[in-house]
């Protein structure tokens, strides 16, 4: 790969659904570089943290800066963004008899205080430029956050909601000497050969070279064999909208299925200890409504943690065939700290406490609703294969 001028363009364009905004979550969305600098930084921790968090800080700071006021300092890639105008889609656009796309967005719905979010919608287009005006070896670094890209294009997203389905993005168009699999375009036509590209570009940044005797959960969110779990549905979608609001209905069938409602309606009205509950395991908090009594409550993590994201990114990513086909990556890091307890809510009053599930708690219903969807095993850790 060649950069004479230090620097790549390229074109992407939003897949699905992107609630961003600037200063005003609920303002004009806009894509800025902070947005997809932060979420570059996730993806080369966790793509690079099974060598230690020690060598993925290095990594981050030297490839995209260190933040604060007193140690700051630029890193060796530059962002720039150039995005045409945006014609942006409400949340209620966008799930209107989509009863599962509402579910897996409905933190972007009107509130009594806020007004809906809205989202780039999917098919627009900006133009990214990677430039390396610092670097000591732009090659190399331009080289890595390339990976890092495609790994984010292909598992993750950008802004609000985007562990489901929301904020996936795409390259459409990148120099023509960049060889495979630098190339961040998706080049698969079905999940069996999407899965295999997967597994390639992981495979890329070594990461099964680091650290494989790790004896219990990770820290942070690590791409590791032992503690992370990829796959890719069988089925397809031609409309992206039809395949979130298909995934999203799963989820919530699902997910009422579990007897946890009981249990945390003892908790709310006899202000009972929280007892043998799994819903957790999908992400902190959980907000509880009871229409019959107007009653509200919010299950959330003790010392003061006010979230625990989920630890299943589910995403959607565009086949060369014009297809769309449904990701899900699991990371099994661990959950909260050792000593963090559930407590259930009533704005500031805390009416009940309880134990954080222990990890088969949370490994079995995690399974169970991943094992329904068939999905198609993406095999990281095997060794390269002759191209």
């Amino acid at each position: 790969m060649t950069t004479p001028n230090r620097s790549i363009s390229l074109t992407l364009e939003v897949i699905s659904p992107m609630f961003l905004a600037g200063a005003d979550p609920r303002g004009k969305p806009e894509l800025r570089p902070p947005s997809l600098r932060g979420m570059l930084r996730y993806w080369l921790r966790a793509l690079v943290g099974a060598a230690g968090l020690d060598v993925a800080q290095q990594h981050e700071n030297r490839l995209f800066g260190v933040a604060g006021d007193k140690n700051a300092a630029a890193g060796a890639i530059a962002l720039h963004i150039q995005q045409a105008a945006v014609n942006p889609k409400t949340y209620t656009d966008l799930t209107r008899g989509r009863d599962g796309a509402g579910y897996l967005w409905f933190a972007a719905r009107q509130t009594k205080t806020e007004a809906e979010r809205e989202a780039i919608p999917p098919g627009t287009r900006f133009t990214l430029q990677l430039s390396a005006p610092r670097s000591p070896d732009p090659q190399r670094d331009l080289r890595q956050t390339l990976v890092v890209l495609k790994v984010a294009a292909l598992l993750g997203g950008i802004g609000n909601r985007s562990r489901r389905f929301a904020g996936a993005f795409q390259a459409v168009s990148s120099p023509d000497d960049l060889p495979q699999p630098l190339d961040p375009r998706i080049r698969s036509r079905s999940p069996e050969m999407l899965a295999a590209e997967i597994a390639q570009i992981i495979r890329v940044t070594r990461v099964a070279e680091h650290d494989l005797s790790l004896a219990s959960p990770p820290k942070f969110d690590i791409i590791h064999p032992a503690w992370c779990e990829i796959g890719v549905s069988p089925a397809t979608y031609r409309d992206v909208l039809d395949l979130i609001d298909h995934f999203g209905t799963v989820l919530m069938e699902f997910r009422r299925e579990q007897p946890d409602a009981a249990a945390f309606a003892r908790s709310v009205f006899q202000e009972q200890p929280i007892q043998a509950v799994k819903r957790p395991a999908f992400g902190l908090p959980i907000p509880f409504y009871y229409r019959d009594s107007n009653t509200n409550a919010t299950l959330q993590a003790s010392l003061g943690i006010d979230r625990r994201a989920s630890p299943i990114w589910m995403q959607v990513v565009r086949l060369a065939n014009g297809e769309h086909a449904a990701v899900f990556t699991w990371f099994r890091s661990q959950f909260l700290p050792p000593d963090a307890e559930l407590v259930l809510k009533q704005g500031r009053r805390t009416i009940a406490e309880g134990a954080v599930p222990d990890q088969e708690a949370r490994e079995e219903i995690i399974r169970d609703f991943l094992g329904q969807l068939n999905l198609i095993p993406v095999n990281f850790a095997q060794p390269t294969e002759a191209q």
